[in-house]
């Protein structure tokens, strides 16, 4: 193969590794205002977690899932401010890393609400942390595989 070959079929790739991030991420944000516990009458979304007796214990990491799609969101976006092969490669690694973070961060809430009480916003936000994982991994492989 060719050089030139090889950046014609990474850029597709990584275009859609790019919007495979962008739709996990949106599901990722929609999932917060879904209910991610429901006790009852009780229906609480991701905001509102941090009042849930269950999470008392580990109020950091809940802070942290919050802040992480928060930052994530941004970051997504910044792949279109982004140009070049090295900035794209940043971009989709500093993805990676961060859904990583907020993968294992969303586990851990997930562990400390009750089992009988869980929402369809922590599905939601599973499916949409796992695109996430996805596009940037495919993402940062096209641009490997461009350089």
């Amino acid at each position: 193969m060719t050089g030139t070959h090889t950046v014609r079929m990474a850029r597709p790739a990584a275009r859609a590794g790019a919007y495979a991030a962008m739709a996990g991420i949106v599901l990722a944000l929609a999932a917060t205002f879904l209910p991610w516990e429901q006790a009852g009458v009780r229906r609480s979304d991701f905001w509102h977690l941090g009042a849930s007796p269950g999470l008392s214990g580990d109020h950091g990491v809940y802070l942290l899932a919050a802040a992480m799609t928060l930052i994530l969101s941004v970051w997504a976006l910044s792949y279109f401010a982004w140009r070049g092969t090295v900035g794209k490669a940043a971009w989709a690694s500093g993805l990676f890393v961060g859904a990583a973070l907020l993968y294992g961060a969303d586990l851990r809430v997930y562990t400390d609400l009750a089992a009988s009480a869980h929402g369809l916003g922590e599905v939601v936000a599973a499916v949409g942390i796992t695109a996430l994982l996805a596009g940037s991994t495919l993402g940062l492989a096209a641009r490997i595989a461009e350089s």
